[in-house]
Order: C-alpha cells, then sequence, then structure tokens
C-alpha cells in the first residue's frame, strides 16, 4: 500500500506540471488534468488500509474523526488567511513564508 500512496501523491504532480508546461492546447490540458486526478485516486489505497490496520472493528469511526479533523483547517484557513492579509497588507513575503 506505501506503493500505491507514493504513486498517488508524485504522479498527480508530476502530470500537473507537465499540463503547466505542454498543455497548450486545451486537449493536452484536458488529458493532463484527467491523468492527475486518476493518479491521485492511487491515495485512497494507501489511506483506507490505514483505518483498518490501526483498529478493525472501528475504523468507521476513526474514518469519521480522521475527515472531521482533516475538514476544519480547510474551513478556517480562508478566513485565517484574510485576517493574515489584513494584519499584514504591506509586506507580501511575510504572508508567503508563513504559508510555506
Amino acid at each position: 500500500m506505501t506503493f500505491l500512496s507514493i504513486a498517488g501523491m508524485l504522479l498527480p504532480g508530476l502530470f500537473l506540471v507537465l499540463g503547466g508546461y505542454f498543455g497548450n492546447t486545451v486537449l493536452l490540458a484536458l488529458t493532463f488534468l484527467s491523468l492527475a486526478l486518476f493518479f491521485g485516486g492511487m491515495v485512497m489505497a494507501g489511506f483506507n488500509s490505514n483505518h483498518l490496520d490501526i483498529a478493525p472493528k472501528y475504523a468507521g469511526i476513526l474514518m469519521g474523526i480522521t475527515n472531521t479533523a482533516a475538514t476544519v483547517p480547510g474551513i478556517l484557513g480562508p478566513y485565517v488567511a484574510k485576517w493574515i492579509a489584513k494584519a499584514v497588507s504591506s509586506c507580501y513575503i511575510i504572508i508567503i513564508i508563513i504559508i510555506i
């Protein structure tokens, strides 16, 4: 499963970069984007099996807890970014460093 997780993280990145450099036509851009999304699904094989390895009896509950914990930053992130941008409006380099 580790191979699928690694491949599922590297291949989408590769195809997105290729799409940025060689996606001159709509067909090429759609092809690279489709391949990136297709190979991105490989991560789920490793992700879902982790819950089953940790606690097979409570895998569903663990999945709910971890998905909730992963969703909260996605909800709060835009508000934090807006607050940072207002607080440090003249120093864009600081915002970039904080994001990285």
